[in-house]
């Protein structure tokens, strides 16, 4: 009965493989439907009728002063870990947790492990899988590696959000559209919203530079564009091929010459599976996604943005030099050497300095038919979830919602101001813009399981490592394992319910 289950078991064991004596299969599996009736501690949950003053419709609630306990990873601990420390950022954090813990009568503890990337996660995992296997409480709220937490949810270990009390997941700190790409047969594991920063920081942007655009005429009102609709693949790389230039004379284009566009070819490549809609997985007539990776549509993004990708007119890291040169990009850009620049939306902190003034806006769609503009987000982000095993499952909901609905109305306006001062003032455009782009993070089911689908949501940054840029001979190349992965995804769920 458990044999899918205990495959997402060894899965988690390989991504784990500092400790693999610890994630054994050791211990009583408790199924699910059981687990849920572990003993709830008998705290004070108050119905009222009083004015909502924090805006999130939440109850007054009495914890008794119990921890709660909430598992981060180190490397994002600024999410959550915070002092007054006069960073307008960090105190408004600081302010959020205490503000939960003298609402609800708790308080706050943080257990950080080790869980940024590939085997450095398997700390964080064990210690997850650890409780899990122990039927041990220890958790109240989890904030998991997006790409890792996967395999968690594919083993049975992960509630559904959808059935905690208290979460309302149709308020706007939630994403709808991550609920919507990420509910498989009525269940939504990982919770996307405004709870953390990372998931902020992690949005893929682009940056365009003010003084390069004015010296090159380029009248265009980029906000007004983008807000029409209007903000296409051909828009987009027209005015990028019109700004480039051999600026040292040496007859080849290197990081001292001009461009048009800067962009790695790792990160900010895959990410148009999901701005340019070339999804992975599509919704299937069972409530079951289907892969739907090569399709027509698919082969005409995948081959125009890898063609692209090789002209001139784009800088692309390990492109022209024998080591990655990522670290220069801001640099450049910050050096009028660019017109537009991918990155993540924390490089504006990098950028606040910049003499130039500069604009952000997001990745462009890839035609007029395409409905509405997809936002990716970095498989690194920080999402929710919550252990089959709690010791209070009101008070998880209660204080998460809280805590997500406060990063919304109180922390996200920091962020931005935060990510957009500079020596004088950005653009208020950009401001609004942000809220624009972050409405619009999106998410597909077969991108975020990638790591257990052959790595699939990679598979723009390997055709342009390869130098191949037909995504047909591509796909036949990988489609066995393509297959193989996503049924082995989709049995898993279909396992536990």
């Amino acid at each position: 009965m458990y044999k899918l289950r205990i495959a997402a078991l060894i899965l988690l064991a390989v991504l784990c493989l500092s400790t693999v004596t610890s994630c054994g299969s050791g211990g009583d599996k408790t199924p699910i439907k059981d687990a849920y009736t572990s003993a709830q501690p008998d705290y004070t949950v108050a119905k009222t009728e009083a004015p909502d003053p924090w805006g999130d419709g939440l109850p007054d609630s009495d914890f008794g002063g119990t921890d709660f306990t909430v598992l981060i990873r180190t490397e994002y601990n600024y999410e959550f870990v915070a002092e007054q420390s006069g960073d307008i950022l960090e105190d408004e954090i600081f302010a959020r947790n205490r503000t939960a813990e003298e609402r609800f009568n708790i308080k706050l503890g943080f257990i950080e492990k080790v869980g940024n990337t590939g085997a450095s996660n398997s700390e964080f995992n064990t210690a997850y899988m650890n409780a899990y296997q122990a039927g041990d409480a220890a958790y109240d709220l989890v904030m998991g590696y997006q790409a890792y937490s996967c395999p968690l949810s594919m083993a049975g270990m992960v509630r559904n959000s959808l059935e905690m009390p208290y979460i309302d997941t149709t308020r706007e700190w939630w994403y709808q559209i991550a609920k919507k790409d990420l509910t498989i047969n009525g269940k939504y594991y990982f919770l996307m919203g405004n709870i953390g920063t990372s998931m902020w920081n992690s949005v893929y942007v682009l940056y365009f530079n003010k003084t390069v655009k004015e010296n090159h005429g380029i009248d265009d009102n980029l906000y007004k564009i983008v807000s029409d609709g209007d903000w296409t693949f051909d828009r987009f790389t027209s005015l990028v091929r019109g700004v480039s230039a051999d600026l040292d004379g040496d007859n080849s284009y290197t990081e001292a010459d001009l461009y048009g566009y800067m962009s790695d070819s790792s990160n900010h490549l895959r990410q148009y599976c999901i701005s340019a809609d070339a999804h992975i997985a599509a919704q299937g007539s069972d409530s079951y996604p289907v892969l739907d990776f090569y399709n027509e549509h698919n082969v005409n993004v995948i081959n125009t943005v890898c063609s692209f990708f090789w002209e001139d007119c784009v800088f692309r890291t390990a492109k022209d030099t024998s080591s990655p040169v990522n670290f220069n990009m801001p640099e450049m850009f910050a050096s009028d050497r660019a017109l537009f620049m991918a990155g993540f939306l924390s490089k504006a902190q990098i950028l606040r300095s910049m003499e130039s003034d500069y604009g952000i806006i997001l990745q462009p769609k890839f035609d007029e038919k395409q409905k509405d503009y997809r936002v990716a987000v970095a498989n690194g982000c920080s999402v929710v979830l919550f252990p089959i095993y709690l010791k209070n499952e009101d008070m998880s909901g209660i204080v998460t919602e809280a805590l997500c609905a406060a990063g919304n109305n109180s922390i996200l306006p920091v962020y931005y101001e935060y990510s957009l001062k500079s020596k004088g003032t950005r653009d208020a455009e950009s401001e609004a813009m942000l809220d624009f782009i972050i409405s619009r993070i999106s998410f597909d089911f077969g991108w975020v399981h990638s790591i257990s689908i052959a790595t699939i949501g990679a598979a723009l940054s390997t055709m342009i490592g390869s130098g191949n840029s037909d995504f047909a001979s591509f796909y036949a190349a990988n489609a066995q394992a393509y297959e193989a992965g996503f049924q082995t995804v989709l049995d898993t769920y279909k396992e536990i319910g």
